[in-house]
């Protein structure tokens, strides 16, 4: 059998009909999964940005939590500082009262009285600057923790942006 020309015709408009449509369903295959890689690239940088954001937070928290240790037990260093001056300074009162009621003039009363509040002078500058240097060690300890984490986390921000 002879093929006519509008046969031909016919073959090749479907042909390249078919071939239209196979490089159609080739860009479309493309386009969907260039589409989808990029939507899986986003969610996982998206994913691993609320994870970096969680462990931010999450050592942020133990470094207050490490802050707060720290300075429950400065505070409680003190209070025994403090208890303890009390109490020497209690036991100090009277013995010296009972100094004072064993003297006999007037002269050795206001000796005593000057020679024991010059003692007391003294040991309450020192246990005061003793007192001030705690404190003064206490907060420097307290705030540790947190200006690491300060550091740190500037630190992160600054090379996030030099990044971009």
């Amino acid at each position: 059998m002879a093929t006519t020309k509008i046969e031909t015709t016919a073959e090749t408009v479907k042909a390249k009909f078919a071939e239209g449509v196979e490089t159609m369903t080739a860009q479309s295959k493309a386009a969907f999964e260039q589409a989808s890689t990029k939507a899986r690239e986003a969610l996982d940088k998206g994913v691993k940005g609320l994870e970096e954001y969680n462990s931010m937070n999450r050592d942020n928290v133990e470094a207050i939590m490490a802050s707060g240790r720290i300075a429950a037990k400065g505070f409680e260093t003190i209070g025994k500082h403090i208890a303890e001056v009390s109490k020497k300074n209690w036991e100090a009162n009277v013995s010296a009262f009972k100094s004072l009621s064993g003297l006999k003039s007037p002269t050795e009363v206001f000796k005593f009285q000057s020679d024991f509040a010059k003692s007391q002078f003294d040991v309450a500058v020192a246990d005061f600057s003793k007192l001030t240097e705690t404190v003064v060690k206490l907060a420097g300890e307290v705030a540790e923790p947190i200006q690491n984490r300060v550091a740190l986390t500037v630190d992160k921000v600054a090379k996030s942006v030099a990044a971009k």
